[in-house]
């Protein structure tokens, strides 16, 4: 049973989504245990906590498996049922202490939504809960809905802006501000989805700077963190805007060039021999259709690795050596 609950693999946004579905459930159970009211809808307050626990425990179970959509449709299921348990109340402070589980849908939407999104599921949020207040028999003065809703924009927004911040740090790499590891692999798995689907070709350019550590011991890191954003900087303005460029880590780089054929891909690489502040090898393949990241990775990296065993003239000391190209052979 202690396993079950480390559910290894399951995403952070499910996992928080099922415990907070698994807590209204319980909730919702006290509340039929203990009525506030004799006029509590006891049976409701049992339908709503059944169904979230059912809800928790799908997505604990399944929750690796679901697409995106589905979170999104569960926040507002659980929207919904927060406004008819509003409606249905028997109390003014009833009323009031159901609303404030509002929060709980606006403050997750904003930390793993989209500011876009997550604004939607606030706007739904602010109607749903009007509306509640219109249909029950009860009298909440108008201020409750303002000052609730006032507090959720508010919550919702500053989260959002945090989120958004950090998601960009945690994908980014801070020397040259290029996608790090984390960041490429769901900018890659986008344009792989994307050329799956449409058949648009993908050239991959596994790229290493030639003798860069002689920057480091003969300038100092400094010099050669410099380099490293001259290098940035030179090649961004020659990449179309819908191609990927990362920075795996010191001085390799990957580029993927989106809708770029073989020949355009080469001359791409060329034309870069006689920009670049720096000489630099790469190792250059086209993508299989159905291939993954780590694949592409791997072959990338053989290319290179036999592109460098081939040379056979000895390497003139750094920063005379010319870059070095190598092109995977099409099979």
């Amino acid at each position: 049973m202690a396993d079950a609950w480390k559910r290894e693999g399951l995403p952070p946004a499910v996992r928080a989504l099922a415990l907070i579905t698994l807590a209204g459930g319980l909730s919702g159970f006290l509340a039929a245990t203990f009525p506030a009211s004799a006029a509590a809808p006891v049976g409701l307050l049992r339908l709503v906590g059944a169904v979230a626990l059912g809800a928790s425990a799908f997505l604990w179970w399944r929750g690796d498996r679901l697409p995106h959509w589905f979170l999104h449709a569960a926040v507002a299921g659980g929207t919904i049922f927060i406004s008819v348990l509003i409606a249905r109340s028997a109390t003014d402070v009833g009323m009031i202490v159901t609303a404030c589980d509002y929060i709980w849908m606006g403050v997750y939407a904003a930390f793993f939504f989209s500011r876009r999104a997550a604004r939607a599921h606030t706007g739904l949020i602010a109607a749903a809960f009007l509306i509640a207040l219109l249909a029950s028999s009860h009298h909440v003065p108008a201020d409750a809905w303002l000052f609730l809703t006032a507090s959720l924009i508010v919550a919702t927004e500053t989260i959002g802006r945090q989120s958004a911040r950090l998601r960009h740090e945690a994908h980014t790499d801070p020397l040259t501000g290029l996608l790090n590891r984390k960041g490429l692999v769901p900018a890659a798995e986008r344009a792989f989805a994307v050329a799956d689907r449409t058949a648009i070709p993908l050239t991959i350019g596994l790229v290493d700077l030639d003798h860069f550590k002689q920057v480091n011991d003969r300038d100092g890191h400094a010099a050669g963190d410099r380099l490293l954003v001259s290098m940035t900087r030179t090649w961004s303005e020659e990449l179309e805007p819908g191609d990927i460029f990362a920075r795996l880590g010191g001085d390799e780089f990957l580029v993927i060039l989106v809708g770029s054929s073989e020949e355009e891909a080469k001359r791409f690489f060329e034309r870069l021999l006689f920009v670049s502040p720096a000489p630099w090898s790469a190792g250059v393949i086209k993508r299989h259709s159905g291939e993954d990241l780590s694949a592409c990775l791997a072959r990338a990296d053989n290319t290179l690795y036999e592109q460098k065993r081939s040379r056979t003239a000895k390497p003139e000391p750094f920063p005379a050596l010319e870059p070095q190209v190598q092109l995977e052979p099409s099979s």
